[in-house]
């Protein structure tokens, strides 16, 4: 979950790949396959990383954590749906393998919710 959540943060944060690359001292490149999961970054890198977004490395990883330290963003959980869909061949509802037309139903629904909440929020500003 580290790629959807480093790809979530540059993007919450209006930033570009090449900026975030800059900042951080890493090629576009090697931003791109982190947010691709082609590759992990480093230690040191993960520190910058986790510094750079004021997150900890913890978050990061997705370690274990007690229900008080979970993340309350339903973004990142959204994207994790997405992901899930996207990128797996066997997805499953309660035991059962989800079909192509299933999988279309639930991630352009994510999608369409995801996009209404930033629309609402938007509306508030």
């Amino acid at each position: 979950m580290f790629h959807i959540k480093l790809k979530y943060l540059r993007e919450r944060n209006n930033l570009t790949r090449e900026e975030v690359a800059k900042a951080l001292n890493i090629a576009y490149t090697t931003l791109s396959n982190y947010e691709n999961e082609v590759r992990q970054p480093d230690l040191n890198t993960l520190k910058n990383i986790a510094a750079y977004f004021k997150v900890s490395t913890d978050y990061l990883l997705d370690v274990p954590y007690n229900k008080d330290e979970m993340s309350n963003d339903l973004a990142i959980y959204f994207e994790v749906i997405k992901n899930i869909i996207k990128d797996s061949e066997g997805v499953y509802y309660n035991q059962n393998l989800l079909s192509r037309a299933s999988k279309h139903f639930i991630f352009d629904t994510v999608e369409y919710i995801s996009n209404q909440i930033k629309n609402i929020e938007s509306d508030k500003n």
